[in-house]
């Protein structure tokens, strides 16, 4: 037996081609193990992304220093000026932001992608970096 199936969704020209766990003995973990190894890889890494509270609360990742952290969801840099979704009070959304400051639409008619969010959001810190890594340094200057 292969170690893929397919998996076609409805209307789709091309079928979406999935692992099969049965087929991958041995280097399919747990989701608890797999919870685990990632957070041993964060420990210290920085983190650049968008509303990470949402990724960091199915990793059950609550401790992660902030000092480590490029939320573009949150930088003042980025959000100045800018609604939360749909006119309400909180971050902007990534497509508001990749509008404003990347003049690019993402998403369209699909469905959120991760690849093009992690690569919009770290395009977004680009833009700022010089300033977001003097702002760590003097807010965190007793914690680096």
């Amino acid at each position: 037996a292969s170690c893929f199936e397919e998996a076609s969704a409805a209307g789709d020209a091309a079928p979406k081609v999935a692992p099969s766990a049965a087929g991958l003995p041995g280097l399919v973990l747990d989701a608890a193990d797999a919870v685990r190894r990632a957070n041993t890889l964060l420990d210290a890494a920085v983190v650049v992304g968008h509303d990470l509270r949402h990724d960091f609360k199915l990793l059950r990742r609550f401790h992660h220093r902030r000092v480590l952290l490029r939320d573009t969801a949150f930088c003042p840099l980025l959000n100045a000026g800018l609604e939360g979704r749909a006119g309400r009070a909180g971050p902007p959304s990534l497509r508001a932001l990749s509008r404003e400051w990347l003049d690019e639409s993402i998403h369209g008619a699909h469905a959120h992608n991760s690849v093009q969010d992690a690569r919009t959001a770290m395009l977004l810190y680009r833009i700022i970096a010089p300033e977001w890594e003097q702002y760590v340094r003097k807010k965190w200057s007793e914690v680096l």
